[in-house]
């Protein structure tokens, strides 16, 4: 009986001495690899997408809006480890960089209106309001006409719409980024490239990534699911897209990052489970002797 008592303590301790070991060598290159598609879906909190944050542009706008700007009507509630940077003169804005200058002159009250001087002729911009786009349940449970961030510089041509989300402090070893794409009815589809990566402001030689190609979109809103490994802060995410259409800008309708329980929180789970049970058995032992 005491054999067996302590032959469960043992497998137990055996358990968590092979997490802390793992956990010690954690040495690992970054890496992004493509987890799979989520198709047809709008309802995100039931699907419990998004429960450690999300941005979506453009969100439940009551009537047709375009060229805004991409924090206009946003959701915005990412997680405390990764951040975007809306002021568009910063070096680590996160949407591309073509975006958002001022073009005239600012003593001049017609450069400052459309079409004279408009800092968002030609870039990325939210759009939203439409009302064939789809109705989009949030990971809070609002719920809200969709909207897109759409990226000019995207026709028919490849570029970083979203230049750079970085990550700080706390960022999980392993974590999710969901996008968020057709859900406008057709239009702004990035049907020839979804190119997430991961870069890194301390080593400059990392630049990893997946890329899609050849997408298929139908009018109704799907989610792509890509998992980052062994990020740490002062790293950082970029987005690429293309339409693959003269004349048409990709878009997407926003993003949802969710995190992957470390190895070593389910190992004592795991471990605290197997006490349990060794210990429960222990005692019934007792009670039958």
């Amino acid at each position: 009986m005491i054999t067996r008592w302590f032959g469960c303590v043992a497998v137990c301790f055996a358990t968590l001495a092979i997490l802390v070991s793992t956990q010690t060598v954690h040495a690992a290159p970054q890496a992004v690899s493509f987890v799979g598609q989520t198709i047809d879906q709008t309802n995100f909190q039931s699907l419990g997408f998004g429960q450690a944050g999300y941005y979506f542009a453009q969100f439940s706008a009551s009537t047709p809006v375009t060229e805004k700007a991409p924090q206009d009507n946003m959701r915005f509630a990412l997680p405390s480890w990764a951040s975007m940077q809306f002021d568009i003169s910063q070096s680590d804005r996160t949407f591309s960089g073509d975006a958002g200058y001022f073009s005239g002159d600012t003593m001049d009250p017609l450069d400052t209106m459309a079409p004279f001087g408009n800092p968002l002729v030609f870039g990325v911009y939210s759009k939203g309001g439409q009302p064939s786009w789809d109705t989009f349940t949030l990971p809070s449970g609002e719920q809200g006409l969709s909207g897109s961030l759409v990226d000019l510089n995207t026709r028919n041509n490849s570029n970083n719409s979203v230049n750079r989300i970085s990550l700080g402090p706390g960022v999980p070893t392993s974590f999710l980024l969901r996008i968020v794409v057709d859900n406008t009815n057709g239009e702004h589809d990035s049907v020839a490239r979804l190119n997430p990566r991961g870069a890194s402001n301390v080593d400059p030689s990392v630049d990893v990534g997946v890329n899609l190609t050849g997408l298929t979109f139908n009018g109704t809103t799907d989610v792509y699911t890509f998992r980052y490994d062994n990020f740490t802060a002062d790293d950082f995410i970029k987005i690429r897209f293309n339409s693959g259409v003269v004349g048409e800008a990709a878009g997407f309708a926003g993003i949802m990052f969710d995190v992957i329980p470390e190895p070593s929180t389910m190992a004592i789970v795991v471990a605290m489970l197997g006490s349990f049970l060794c210990f429960r058995g222990h005692r019934k032992l007792e009670t039958e002797s």
